[in-house]
């Protein structure tokens, strides 16, 4: 996070997603985690599309709000 609180980058260092599903948290297998870059408490709706401004995992929205949840709630403190 910046000093506004905004983030810079996210990355999972680990995880047992379904291989094929919710492993597109992983960096190396897809683009999604990068949604998060440039995102603060002021500019982002954190909630999954179309309430809100964060593109879900088809098949995984779980894994899709879990991120998204931990990831505002870091941002909002």
């Amino acid at each position: 996070l910046t000093n506004d609180r905004s983030i810079i980058s996210t990355r999972v260092m680990y995880h047992k997603e379904t291989p094929g599903i919710a492993d597109k948290i992983d960096s190396n297998i897809s683009e999604w985690i990068n949604q998060f870059a440039g995102k603060t408490a002021l500019n982002t709706r954190w909630n999954l599309a179309p309430d809100g401004d964060i593109d879900g995992i088809s098949g995984a929205t779980i894994t899709s709000e879990a991120i998204t949840r931990v990831l505002s709630e870091a941002v909002l403190k």
